[in-house]
């Protein structure tokens, strides 16, 4: 863990997203949903390489994700990396602000235009659309420099293509990381043990069978799901230390 936080030049790793569990239809006036009466949202932000919960929060399933994320000043030296929910250019320069480094897709509709070729294209594509590019050479990781125009700011980040052979398209990540193209992918793929969190709590601890309508009793019984998790965490990597022994 450390070695990788010193090739990436980062003080930890956090990967940030939400999961919902449905709840009885009583406890629409706490928890209101968007496909159901009622649900609760879990916005959670975990330090991957420690295990650790470092932030979170509930809400009504109908809160949009973007509104929820660890303050900003949390940040500092922090690799955190998000899915398309939280995608917004003013929280990428907020980040980078703060002290942070971020890591994401990019959107499918986003308008970022080349100001540097790194690897994969031409020189002669710089200045254009980089989404809206005719690409050949598939299979190269493409690597570019991009600018952005955001609220009066000028934003230039790295974008890195990696081609998708199973949907025959490029994948774009965004990030102000300074490393490796390829490194970027591996990277990124940290954030699914995130969702096998969610997945565990709600399969495993219950989560997702929440049988009261009361706010208090509801938050608790998600919490105790999310300790136990983290516990079970603990337990296994001390049962681990003591097989290697």
């Amino acid at each position: 863990a450390n070695q990788l936080l010193t090739q990436i030049n980062v003080i930890g790793i956090w990967v940030h997203d939400s999961g919902s569990s449905t709840l009885l239809p009583s406890a629409k006036n706490c928890f209101p949903g968007t496909f159901t009466n009622a649900g609760i949202k879990w916005h959670a932000t975990f330090d991957i390489l420690k295990g650790t919960l470092t932030w979170f929060q509930f809400t009504p399933t109908a809160t949009h994700d973007r509104k929820c994320f660890p303050p900003l000043e949390m940040l500092k030296g922090i690799l955190i990396i998000f899915d398309l929910g939280y995608w917004d250019y003013g929280l990428l320069y907020d980040i980078e602000k703060a002290g942070g480094f971020f890591l994401s897709r990019l959107k499918s509709n986003a308008v970022v235009y080349i100001d540097k070729v790194i690897q994969g294209l031409p020189e002669t594509v710089i200045g254009k659309s980089l989404l809206f590019l005719k690409l050949g050479n598939k299979g190269n990781i493409i690597e570019v420099m991009t600018t952005k125009f955001h609220n009066s700011h000028l934003l230039n980040y790295r974008v890195i293509g990696f081609w998708n052979p199973v949907e025959k398209v490029y994948h774009w990540y965004i990030t102000n990381l300074v490393i490796a193209a390829y490194i970027i992918y591996p990277l990124y793929r940290l954030r699914w043990q995130i969702e096998l969190i969610f997945k565990a709590c709600k399969n495993s601890l219950n989560a997702n069978q929440i049988t009261s309508s009361d706010k208090n009793i509801i938050e608790s019984l998600l919490l105790a799901s999310i300790a136990a998790h983290l516990s079970s965490y603990t337990i296994i990597k001390i049962g681990m230390e003591q097989l290697k022994e």
